[in-house]
């Protein structure tokens, strides 16, 4: 009977054992079934989320202008920095947030050099320095559901003892590279858009692309860019005797450009 006894206490101890273990298998189950839907049901964040808006090229019909300083100045000017955008922001929802203020006449979105990725921040136009300063006094105004950086852009400083605005001597071009079909053109002003560069060679020709140069980093317009005819072969030299005329009180210059070369593969 004693023996019987012993023999029942231990299966009553093996038993009891089993359970807890069971029990622990169950729990740590249950929370790991939990730990995975919590996982599933974070959402993306904001820096891991691709942009879904579009980012205005020069190249496009609606062209922003050239222009585009640093932001935190405080000279006021008719074009305003904006940071802190959501990544769903387009110009419809930004002209809907300021239209107390007047009409964006452009936007200049900045995106990452590498990747193309919004950056969250860009350069706004407005028509008058009025209404630029009427959206500057909205800084910190909840925009899709961001606070919004508003100041004005920094004009972006003239280097010393650089061409500046006045006439100067007149910097002669290089020789016409064989197969050139590409005219550099710098010392722009900051103002400078398409349709003023276009009208500057209207009786050169047709001009077919602009590409305005900009800073890797910032992507603040560098005062330069590449000018492109519809025919070459007959504006391209015609082009070329504007070379240290006036445009927007700048003197102008003029190169040609060396074609591509081609990728060795």
């Amino acid at each position: 009977k004693k023996r019987k006894a012993e023999e029942e206490a231990a299966a009553a101890e093996v038993e009891k054992e089993d359970k807890k273990k069971s029990k622990k298998s169950k729990k740590a189950k249950k929370e790991a079934e939990e730990s995975k839907e919590e996982t599933a049901s974070t959402p993306v964040s904001e820096e891991e989320e691709e942009p879904t808006m579009k980012v205005h090229k020069k190249e496009d019909a609606a062209t922003p202008k050239a222009g585009g300083g640093g932001a935190g100045g405080t000279e006021p000017s008719c074009e305003v920095f904006m940071g802190n955008l959501s990544w769903q922001i387009d110009e419809a929802s930004l002209q809907e947030a300021f239209k107390a203020c007047g009409v964006v006449q452009n936007c200049k979105w900045l995106e990452d050099r590498e990747t193309g990725k919004f950056k969250g921040c860009g350069f706004i136009t407005f028509a008058t320095v009025e209404e630029a300063g009427k959206a500057v006094a909205m800084d910190g105004t909840e925009v899709l559901g961001r606070p919004v950086k508003c100041n004005y852009s920094t004009p972006r400083a003239p280097r010393a003892g650089g061409a500046g605005g006045g006439g100067g001597e007149v910097r002669p071009m290089q020789a016409k590279p064989d197969g050139c079909t590409t005219l550099f053109a710098g010392n722009l002003s900051f103002d400078i858009d398409d349709d003023q560069m276009k009208d500057f060679f209207k009786d050169c020709g047709e001009v077919s692309a602009i590409r305005w140069l900009t800073d890797r980093e910032s992507g603040q317009f560098k005062g330069c860019g590449f000018i492109e005819f519809s025919d070459p072969d007959a504006s391209l030299d015609l082009a070329a005797k504007k070379n240290g005329q006036q445009l927007l009180g700048r003197q102008v210059r003029l190169d040609f450009a060396a074609p591509k070369k081609p990728r060795e593969w």
